[in-house]
């Protein structure tokens, strides 16, 4: 059984040009992350503790294996970048250490300073700290346009963060959770921001 997207007011307002979506989605994935590595929400609430790992497995692009994330770091709009977090996971009991860094993209296209540059400035800080030399490195951007439905603007987007020197990977946040479930988390504010749909008929 498949989730139906359901009638959300959360992200619905009038706004287009305030960044206000991008800002939203900041706290939600600096949320997100924290959950994986919270072991107490794996047992409170074990649809939510799912669904923010389909969304980290995702983002990481992990493959499928039984793994536990050991700690999340997470910095919003540290040097200009919209989320730059530090995860440790342990894989069945190897540990491997990630950097990951997002974009957000609600009203624009990614500029070029943005891809070509941001990469620069992580690595020179991890350069500077060798205890940090065994991280992998993550690039993505998060868009709230799909690719089904703002085809011409995703396959621009996408072509641009292939052609830069490091590979940046794009996902839509409709893309991110698993909708082959058969209900929806735990929480309102996941459900909201993510299962929601301001466009649905009444």
């Amino acid at each position: 059984m498949s989730l139906t997207p359901i009638k959300g007011t959360f992200l619905c307002d009038s706004s287009e040009s305030d960044h206000g979506l991008e800002a939203l989605l900041d706290f939600e994935m600096s949320w997100v992350l924290r959950v994986c590595a919270n072991q107490e929400e794996k047992e409170r609430r074990p649809k939510l503790f799912y669904q923010c790992n389909v969304i980290l497995q995702k983002l990481l692009d992990l493959p499928p294996s039984n793994y536990t994330v050991r700690s999340v770091k997470v910095w919003k709009q540290w040097w200009r970048i919209d989320i730059w977090s530090e995860i440790i996971i342990d894989f069945e009991g190897k540990e491997q250490r990630y950097v990951l860094v997002l974009e957000n993209k609600a009203y624009t296209m990614m500029r070029g300073n943005q891809r070509d540059d941001y990469p620069k400035i992580v690595m020179d800080y991890y350069i500077a700290k060798p205890e940090f030399k065994n991280y992998e490195l993550r690039l993505g951007v998060i868009t709230f346009f799909e690719p089904d439905v703002d085809e011409e603007y995703f396959n621009t987007l996408d072509q641009f963060c292939k052609n830069g020197e490091h590979k940046w990977t794009l996902f839509s946040t409709s893309d991110l959770p698993d909708w082959d479930v058969d209900d929806v988390t735990e929480s309102d504010l996941f459900n909201e921001f993510w299962f929601a749909r301001c466009n649905l008929e009444q």
